[in-house]
């Protein structure tokens, strides 16, 4: 039985009942895990780091010694920086919203980096203007799309739309085969366009043979740490940016591993 409530101030009965609707998995699409930095302490980061498994006993085996060495640095990461659950607006999240963030960011890193009060007070401003311009964007947003349909047909649609995920690809007319048949005329068209280009004249000249490897040092471990881009991908058990912020604490520890795998003759298939 469902109870109906008797009308007020209207001719219609309003019919009362509970569902449980099961929520969709497509809302995990604007969903995403990122560390943690705004507690993160350098300098309690750094003492574990120092007094870790690999830095006060590397394993003798090659892949034992590298498999330490990334888990150690990625279970201290998860210690001090934990991941959390971001939601992600798509929708209202403009060019604007993009500039005032990545500002935000830049005084965050200049505040960490020179640890002042004026630096401070700088990025917090910065961040409560970023987060009243997000919600004044979120506002508007829904207020202008849900106010724009007159229709109450469209007006179910819009939400309908606004509630649900945009549905990321299209359908493709080009088959598997349309593709491989592209790829091999592109690659057979390459290999036959230099057909009547003369063959190069290289002339041969001595060279002294690679015989030996020399070790590897710690000022070459910190120069080469200190001059890569700070660009990083899921297999780095650290970030490039943190990496280079405790190269004096990493590179010990990373030229005993780059001389074991010259030692041994072994790459690990991690790498």
């Amino acid at each position: 039985m469902l109870p109906i409530d008797p009308p007020l101030l209207s001719d219609h009965s309003s019919v009362v009942a509970d569902v449980h609707c099961a929520s969709s998995s497509r809302a995990s699409v604007n969903l995403h895990q990122v560390h943690n930095w705004r507690g993160f302490d350098m300098e309690a980061f750094a003492d574990d780091v120092r007094q870790s498994d690999p830095f006060t006993q590397l394993p003798a085996d090659v892949s034992e010694a590298f498999n330490c060495y990334d888990g150690t640095l990625m279970t201290l990461l998860d210690k001090y920086a934990p991941m959390e659950i971001n939601r992600v607006w798509t929708r209202w999240y403009d060019i604007e919203c993009r500039a005032v963030r990545r500002k935000t960011h830049q005084l965050e890193r200049k505040y960490r980096r020179l640890r002042t009060v004026e630096a401070l007070s700088l990025w917090r401003k910065k961040f409560n203007d970023q987060r009243r311009m997000f919600q004044a964007k979120f506002t508007t947003f829904w207020s202008d799309t849900v106010n724009a349909c007159k229709n109450p047909r469209y007006l179910w649609k819009c939400v309908d739309s606004l509630l649900q995920p945009p549905q990321h690809g299209t359908s493709s007319k080009l088959s598997a085969g349309d593709f491989a048949d592209f790829f091999r005329t592109k690659v057979q068209k390459i290999k036959t366009s230099p057909a009547a280009t003369p063959q190069p004249l290289i002339a041969d000249r001595p060279a002294p043979p690679l015989s030996t490897f020399e070790p590897a040092t710690e000022d070459e471990i910190l120069t080469l740490i200190r001059t890569v881009p700070s660009k990083s991908c899921p297999l780095d058990p650290i970030p490039t940016w943190l990496q280079k912020c405790l190269s004096a604490n990493i590179a010990p520890v990373i030229c005993p591993l780059c001389n074991l795998s010259i030692q041994t003759a072994i790459v690990p298939s991690s790498l």
